[in-house]
């Protein structure tokens, strides 16, 4: 099969010959049906390519939703349990109640207890919020895009005092590999747009702008949307 541009060239040499035989009539029509086809094909492809784009902002979308709905959740659960949760930064009391990741979502068993004392972090995820009933039982824990959802609280202090502030960063975390198609990249991006200036994005390489280097050390994620930047080396000690 042509393309639109080959097949329409192909005719024009046919027809340019003004040979009027019957055998050439067969070849000019043979040339006509393959030009309709190829551009039936062109029009295909051309739907075929809307309808992916369409699935693509879809997935953004619920993306984008699911993000903004674990967010919702892990801060109400944060404010639900401030208290224990501070003490779980400062000191590592009861951490295990409250900062755990990769737990069985119907038995709270398993999983990794994901406090930082140096770092004043306490990190969970959707599984954890499952079994603590902060979030309904058929949330999405993985993203479409294999990606955990991940809420990480950081203490917030004024010089070497303690505050009772926290920051709260969430994060898809890669369970198995790391998106690094267009496509995934872009829907990636529209749903950090979407969920507006708290969305935002890790890069997949430093791109200068937004920096991600093992050599320099230098670890960000960064807002699409009033240009905010965190380093994440304050929030998680392995990059």
């Amino acid at each position: 099969m042509h393309s639109p541009r080959s097949a329409v060239l192909e005719m024009g040499v046919v027809s340019m010959s003004n040979r009027v035989s019957v055998k050439n009539k067969r070849g000019l029509a043979l040339v006509e049906t393959t030009l309709a086809l190829a551009v039936g094909a062109a029009v295909m492809l051309g739907v075929v390519h809307m309808l992916q784009q369409t699935n693509s902002d879809l997935r953004a979308r619920t993306l984008a939703e699911q993000q903004q709905a674990f967010m919702n959740a892990a801060g109400n659960f944060y404010l639900a349990n401030a208290e224990k949760m501070l003490a779980a930064m400062a000191d590592g009391t009861d951490a295990a109640s409250f900062c755990v990741v990769g737990a069985n979502a119907g038995t709270g068993v398993g999983g990794t207890v994901s406090n930082d004392t140096n770092l004043k972090t306490c990190a969970l995820d959707a599984d954890w919020l499952k079994w603590k009933q902060a979030i309904p039982a058929g949330f999405k824990s993985v993203n479409p895009h294999n990606q955990r959802w991940v809420a990480i609280f950081k203490r917030v202090y004024e010089g070497a005092t303690a505050t009772d502030a926290v920051e709260m960063l969430v994060v898809g975390a890669n369970v198995g590999g790391i998106a690094t198609t267009v496509t995934d990249l872009r829907e990636l991006q529209s749903a950090a747009e979407l969920v507006g200036g708290a969305g935002g994005y890790v890069p997949d390489k430093d791109r200068v702008v937004c920096k991600y280097s093992t050599p320099a050390n230098t670890y960000e994620a960064c807002g699409t949307q009033g240009g905010w930047k965190v380093d994440l080396k304050k929030f998680v000690n392995t990059l």
